[in-house]
């Protein structure tokens, strides 16, 4: 018996359910244990799945974890979205496929190009985000495509000062990047004579905040709403790519340097991620991957 129904014996009469969901946990954990080396391991996924660089062999590789698809296609901007780079299946769910770089060393999928994955399921076909995508944007018929993020060195940020020391005791202000100049969604609203259109903050715009937040007392400036998110009602909350930071507000490269910036005024950066809410989207089509659950991890 867990110690909770000692320490709570009103609990007993749930205690079905609650221990259903506990071994269901420790049915995962073991899993884990068994083909990723522990949970730890599992949550560095962003080392193994998505594009990873092979430079000696002068390619690319992509890897996705799909259990119950299929067939799984890589498409995009590269091949004219063609189901003509099919992925191959590994153990363990995973699929992958080799991206050698052309004869004149160009990338097979450039930095910046749009792609997707195009998956074949026992209930039909459907395109989806890969879930540890680096960036996503939004399009002109409002959805999302995963995009090959790995900019040149002249483009890539450098982190240029240390993460201060952990405070002994926080002191965090909370703040939402897009919402920091008391603005909507770009366009949002109408705006008053005279008066910009209320708009978006940007990544960037928001280093101007950081110096009021330090002056303020503040520690740590804690971040909410930049994983990824197609719905901007939501607050980030219904989040869409935990991996991406949300190109509404800019690039990754913007992002870090927001961060460094921080940094900078010796500030802790938090970030609040949201995995209980995702997007309905996520939820379309989990049954189908055999994926945990739409409440634990994207699919779409």
């Amino acid at each position: 018996m867990l110690g909770i129904f000692k320490d709570d014996p009103e609990l007993r009469v749930h205690e079905s359910q609650i221990m259903h969901r506990v071994n269901a946990f420790r049915g995962w954990k073991e899993q884990f244990r068994k083909t990723e080396g522990g949970i730890e391991s599992f949550a560095e996924g962003y080392k193994i799945f998505g594009f990873q660089r092979h430079e000696a062999e002068k390619k690319w590789s992509f890897n996705e974890w799909l259990p119950a698809a299929r067939k799984v296609f890589l498409v995009g901007e590269f091949n004219a979205w063609e189901k003509t780079h099919p992925m191959t299946r590994c153990e363990y769910g995973r699929w992958t496929i080799d991206l050698p770089d052309h004869e004149d060393g160009r990338w097979l999928v450039p930095h910046r190009s749009q792609i997707r994955l195009r998956i074949e399921s026992e209930s039909g076909t459907f395109d989806r985000v890969p879930a540890w995508t680096k960036f996503a944007e939004d399009t002109e018929l409002h959805v999302y495509n995963a995009v090959m993020w790995e900019p040149p060195p002249c483009e890539r940020y450098v982190m240029r000062h240390a993460r201060p020391r952990r405070p002994r005791a926080l002191k965090v202000y909370e703040a939402h990047v897009g919402t920091a100049n008391g603005g909507g969604e770009a366009g949002a609203g109408a705006a008053s004579a005279g008066a910009a259109a209320p708009a978006v903050h940007t990544y960037l715009e928001f280093k101007a905040v950081l110096p009021k937040i330090k002056s303020l007392g503040y520690n740590t400036v804690q971040f909410v709403a930049v994983a990824e998110h197609s719905d901007y009602a939501s607050a980030g909350r219904q989040v869409t790519s935990f991996f991406a930071p949300s190109s509404r507000f800019g690039t990754p490269e913007e992002f870090k340097e927001l961060v460094d910036t921080a940094h900078a005024h010796g500030l802790t950066v938090l970030l609040n991620l949201v995995h209980c809410q995702l997007s309905p989207h996520e939820c379309r089509h989990s049954e189908e991957l055999n994926v945990y659950s739409c409440n634990t991890i994207p699919v779409y």
